[in-house]
């Protein structure tokens, strides 16, 4: 069995600030977002709900190999792609509408920011929150 190295900060099994129905649902209808790139998706609650409403393309990126394996996105092989960003920039193979990041940016040290922001910087519109307390792994939480 695999497990994550220290510095990805794990996962949690469900976090209930980071589910956002009512925005996702006003995402689609109200900005017409209709292809989105999940940074940072843990087991995919997110992205599960683009890919069951039906997004023309829906891509999640992790870097947990434990968050991936335990993925609940539907067909994940095709819509979770495995990256680890203090390893180098990733981005999605086309534009997208949205980039989603939710409870991410703070887990990723400021030295590796322009690793994920090039994903970012495929996207139209971005949504991004961050966790304003200490908490497992969160190397950017700043006063």
């Amino acid at each position: 069995m695999i497990h994550d190295q220290p510095h990805l900060g794990g996962f949690t099994e469900f976090d209930p600030l980071g589910v956002s129905p009512s925005m996702w649902k006003h995402m689609v209808t109200y900005y017409g977002v209709k292809s989105l790139v999940d940074v940072g998706c843990g087991k995919g609650v997110s992205t599960s709900w683009f890919v069951l409403h039906g997004l023309d393309f829906v891509q999640c990126v992790e870097g947990s190999h434990d968050a991936v394996s335990q993925s609940i996105v539907p067909n994940s092989k095709k819509h979770v792609v495995e990256h680890d960003f203090a390893r180098g920039p990733w981005w999605p193979d086309r534009t997208v509408d949205a980039a989603w990041a939710v409870e991410f940016t703070e887990h990723v040290g400021r030295n590796y920011q322009p690793n994920y922001i090039t994903a970012f910087r495929k996207a139209a519109l971005i949504f991004v929150t961050h966790s304003n307390w200490g908490g497992w792994h969160h190397v950017e939480v700043h006063e």
